[in-house]
């Protein structure tokens, strides 16, 4: 799965897990999108816009959603009130976890009788499907201009970590 592989990627480059600060952004916006709507969430809104064009959708809004908890995270916007600084070799493992997180979701909903209407991927076609949505969002997130993020050096990572998933069969 991608987790998996970008935690592998992540310690063998680094030789160490992601960041307290990474940690604590997939924590928040997995809150966001397990939260109903109606609770400040996004719940609810995850079938919505994986109908507007499955892992593309699903990509874009997670490039944008990280991006804008970047700002807060390191703001000090937070519950916690404390500015984190993120390290941008962890945006790879934060949007694989918001990725994982987002298609939980329209799966939890689809098994409760939410209907979609773009088809929701099973078995194989599931994780090529979040491999598609993870390149989605590295492109939304590096159109955002991050100023301390080195858009060549994250496209080829992302580049390197598609190549490597291919070959073992992901």
């Amino acid at each position: 799965m991608i987790n998996e592989q970008v935690m592998q990627q992540a310690q063998s480059e680094e030789a160490a897990p992601a960041s307290e600060a990474a940690e604590v952004l997939v924590n928040n916006i997995a809150d966001t999108i397990w939260t109903p709507v109606d609770e400040g969430g996004a719940f609810e809104e995850t079938i919505q816009i994986w109908d507007e064009g499955g892992p593309q959708s699903v990509g874009s809004f997670a490039g944008h959603i990280i991006r804008e908890q970047v700002d807060r995270l390191e703001s000090g916007a937070t519950q916690s009130g404390t500015a984190m600084e993120l390290p941008r070799d962890d945006l790879l493992f934060v949007g694989s976890e918001v990725i994982n997180e987002f298609y939980e979701a329209i799966a939890t909903q689809i098994k409760a009788g939410a209907q979609t209407q773009v088809p929701f991927p099973e078995g194989e076609e599931l994780e090529d499907s979040q491999g598609e949505a993870l390149i989605y969002a590295t492109e939304a997130y590096t159109g955002t201009n991050d100023p301390k993020l080195d858009t060549e050096a994250a496209a080829q990572t992302a580049v390197q970590y598609m190549s490597q998933g291919a070959e073992n069969g992901a």
